[in-house]
């Protein structure tokens, strides 16, 4: 009993660590885009260094 509670925390913690992780990565994305924007004159929303010219 105690070690399947152990194992399906350890299971619970590690999924919510990886949303986490990713909501951190979108969240890092996002800034890079509105980062870009600024910078930009068109400010169409695709960062400069994935438009291809």
């Amino acid at each position: 009993m105690k070690d399947e509670q152990r194992t399906e925390y350890r299971q619970k913690s590690r999924e919510r660590n990886r949303v986490r992780e990713e909501n951190m990565v979108e969240e890092q994305l996002l800034n890079l885009i509105n980062i870009g924007c600024r910078a930009c004159p068109r400010r169409c929303g695709v960062p400069m260094t994935l438009q291809s010219e």
